[in-house]
């Protein structure tokens, strides 16, 4: 009789506490812990929401680094602050840069004068510059689709079994951290989910209700917080 035996194997990614040493952003190996990073979809988003070193730990305390997930030469898992926040500007631009287009598709005229706007911007990535303002929108497509290829690149889609033994799942599997977040989002545009901008902080999120005017719920608590205290210093004023 013949026996097959076969096993997915799913390289895991690291997570752990996570510390800022100098122009470092640092896990102890020692308190590093596998897991898959394929069951997160808003890892793209926590990122984008990165600002500072510290959000930069908190991330990888969360998520692990970006691109490392086991030590280097010198037993160390770390990753630069100024890598780490040119893959956090990278992604805001590209999703503003996304954000412009969908809206330019809906005929927003306040999101067509930014397209126009970053122009300057697009030109030197192509060959002629756009000679119309569909040619521009193609050209803005066509950045988003680049960017987000480019760091999906090693990105897999295996099968995987679900949580019953006989269901059959699509699973992602990706060479880095980056991978993963890159394919969530790539998933919500091909989905064409509704981008916005926070009114609250300004990070780009994807709409789940079309009432929706912020990011999180700390930033709608912010907003409802700052309006309490304005009406009740008007109120006062009169």
């Amino acid at each position: 009789m013949l026996g097959l035996k076969m096993r997915m194997d799913f390289p895991q990614w690291v997570r752990g506490p996570a510390r800022v040493v100098g122009d470092w952003i640092e896990i102890d190996p020692a308190d590093a812990q596998p897991y898959h990073a394929y069951t997160y979809k808003d890892t793209w988003r926590d990122l984008a929401n990165v600002s500072d070193r510290r959000d930069a730990a908190a991330f990888a305390t969360r998520y692990g680094l970006l691109r490392q997930s086991s030590p280097d030469t010198d037993g160390r898992l770390r990753e630069s602050w100024q890598e780490f926040n040119n893959e956090v500007q990278t992604l805001k631009t590209t999703l503003e840069l996304a954000r412009v287009v969908r809206g330019v598709a809906r005929k927003s005229p306040e999101l067509a004068d930014a397209l126009k706007a970053i122009q300057p911007v697009l030109t030197p990535l192509f060959q002629a510059p756009a000679a119309s303002d569909d040619e521009l929108l193609h050209q803005a497509t066509q950045v988003v689709a680049w960017r987000i290829s480019e760091r999906m690149a090693g990105v897999e889609l295996v099968v995987d079994i679900g949580e019953k033994p006989n269901d059959f799942i699509l699973a992602v599997r990706a060479p880095t951290l980056l991978g993963y977040a890159y394919h969530s989002l790539a998933q919500a545009l091909v989905n064409r989910r509704e981008l916005r901008m926070c009114r609250e902080c300004s990070s780009v999120f994807v709409v789940e209700d079309k009432r929706q005017q912020f990011c999180s719920e700390a930033c709608s608590k912010r907003a409802r917080q700052r309006r309490y205290i304005r009406g009740k210093r008007n109120r006062g004023a009169k």
